[in-house]
């Protein structure tokens, strides 16, 4: 199935807001293989995806290769990062509104 781009932004935003495929599917009444294809990666996702990288850096040998896993990392721990920062900043508005 193919969506717009709205529709794959918005998917994205409850995404980076930590949102599950399978909540976002039932919010948006879409098949959840629908937004998994059409989805970043979750947080967890992310984690994973670090974590078999740092394996394998650990292992490999070629420094070409290092270096493109030390940049996969890197992307993937700024959008953790960024995905943070996002959350900490509605958290604080959450708190101001409740604290008037």
């Amino acid at each position: 199935m193919e969506l717009d781009k709205a529709t794959i932004d918005d998917i994205n935003k409850r995404i980076a807001l930590g949102h599950t495929y399978a909540r976002i599917s039932k919010e948006l009444g879409l098949d959840w293989w629908t937004v998994r294809n059409h989805a970043k990666a979750g947080w967890l996702g992310t984690k994973v995806q670090i974590t078999i990288r740092l394996n394998k850096l650990a292992t490999e040998g070629d420094p070409k290769e290092r270096e493109k896993l030390v940049k996969q990392i890197n992307e993937r721990v700024t959008y953790l990062y960024e995905g943070g920062k996002a959350l900490g900043k509605t958290i604080d508005k959450i708190e101001k509104t409740i604290n008037g």
